[in-house]
């Protein structure tokens, strides 16, 4: 609970700046960016509520998390995980060791930040090896009879498999050593930077083979629109505009209104080079942020160059892109081998999370011919 509200704030503080960014101008996506902030506060108050309720959140054992802490320190320095032993669920089934819930939470809120797609994604929790959707894909709603069909009904709920994210950083015995190094802060800095890289691939072209099915897969690349001309978005500046535009109104409109453009570094530069035909800059910046014709721009790096038969856009609502994280991440010191003869000692993180696109519709990918 504590977790939503976080991200909450967070969202909310985002668009608050994106919408000031935006000034007095005054077109669909500023409407639906004000919706979005309402809808927001909304869920905020609605959290907010249930933390205040009488037992609604538990105590917290500052004794107890003191001496966890403690402890993780005591084995990541020296390897004694003695003291983590008589702690109740200390270590997995592999022996990997939980992380402090401090550490943990801090590791995920700058793996959230880092990461652009997890922001605008639905992001949620689970206990299980397997999260099971409902089985409309959106709710089934009219005037009339609004029974599920036989077909709807036998297609069963969709589901998302959970799969393990490791990130390895190795530390000399030097620094483990020196009790003035900071070896919590550095073992979170490292292992947020690089589980937001590795998400960030997974999340945007993963093969779902133990890995997550990133947004880029069969079921959007039916939604393709694709180019005229062999090797480029388009021939001139007017059919690539064209071409992006058309994957944009391929979208329905509820789609549309929080509608992002998901491309690489070399991609957006060259959305960066493309002009109207009054020779006005179509990609625009506003803080941190990038718009192309008011489309919000979202890194993903690993998405294809434009080249031929290549997928280098996407542009959909990242709502439909849901993400649950399943609780307990653990860390495992590594020694022996070639650790000791480099006098180092590794430390394998394991996250755990299943993840996929729940509405295909929501995504159209531009695919050059």
């Amino acid at each position: 609970m504590e977790e939503q509200l976080i991200e909450l704030l967070a969202s909310i503080k985002n668009a608050e700046a994106e919408l000031r960014a935006r000034g007095q101008e005054s077109n669909e996506q500023t409407a639906a960016l004000k919706q979005e902030i309402v809808e927001l506060r909304a869920a905020l108050d609605d959290v907010t509520v249930k933390l205040n309720r009488p037992g609604g959140l538990p105590a917290a054992n500052d004794v107890e998390l003191e001496k966890r802490a403690t402890a993780f320190i005591q084995y990541a320095r020296v390897g004694d995980i003695g003291e983590l032993r008589t702690l109740s669920g200390a270590t997995d089934e592999e022996g990997a060791v939980f992380l402090p819930a401090d550490m943990s939470k801090e590791i995920k809120s700058k793996a959230y930040i880092l990461n652009e797609i997890r922001p605008l994604a639905s992001v949620g929790r689970t206990g299980r090896n397997r999260v099971f959707l409902p089985s409309l894909s959106r709710p089934k709603t009219g005037y009339g009879n609004v029974t599920p069909t036989e077909e709807e009904l036998t297609a069963g709920a969709q589901t998302l498999d959970v799969h393990t994210a490791k990130s390895l950083v190795v530390i000399p015995n030097d620094s483990l050593s020196d009790s003035a190094y900071d070896l919590v802060s550095k073992l979170i800095d490292l292992f947020s930077e690089s589980l937001a890289e590795e998400e960030g691939r997974a999340f945007s072209v993963g093969t779902g083979i133990n890995e997550p099915l990133g947004i880029v897969s069969a079921e959007t690349k039916a939604n393709a629109v694709t180019s005229a001309e062999v090797g480029v978005l388009g021939a001139t500046h007017a059919d690539a505009i064209a071409l992006i535009k058309k994957a944009f109104y391929k979208l329905r409109k509820q789609y549309r209104r929080r509608a992002v453009l998901l491309c690489n570094s070399q991609t957006e530069a060259y959305l960066d080079s493309l002009r109207d035909a009054d020779g006005r800059k179509l990609l625009t910046t506003q803080g941190e942020v990038s718009y192309f014709d008011g489309i919000r721009i979202v890194t993903a790096e690993d998405l294809d160059d434009i080249a031929t038969g290549k997928f280098p856009i996407v542009i959909g609502d990242l709502k439909h892109y849901e993400i649950y994280d399943r609780e307990g991440m653990a860390v495992k010191r590594l020694t022996g081998g070639n650790y000791d003869t480099s006098d180092t000692a590794g430390f394998l993180l394991k996250a755990r999370h299943a993840a996929g696109v729940t509405q295909p519709e929501a995504f159209v990918p531009v695919k050059v011919k």
